[in-house]
């Protein structure tokens, strides 16, 4: 029914040299079977530390959110 056009889908595929993939650290992200398979495709992984504050800016930004909730103020 919404089968992609093959002429969209060349062009894109010549625009991008390089694929990347944002993962967390998940374990079957982690897993080697994932991980050597995406790299035999050309998938380039881009790896997360376990915690950093810089990476997940929601907590620090909706920490006083968190503080406020459930009190009624009016």
């Amino acid at each position: 029914m919404f089968a992609p056009s093959y002429k969209i889908v060349e062009k894109r595929a010549t625009e991008l040299d390089t694929s990347f993939l944002h993962q967390d650290n998940a374990p079957v992200h982690q897993a080697g079977r994932t991980t050597d398979y995406l790299c035999e495709v050309g998938v380039k992984l881009l790896g997360q530390p376990p915690y950093s504050p810089d990476l997940a800016p929601r907590d620090c930004a909706f920490s006083s959110c968190e503080e406020t909730k459930g009190r009624k103020f009016f």
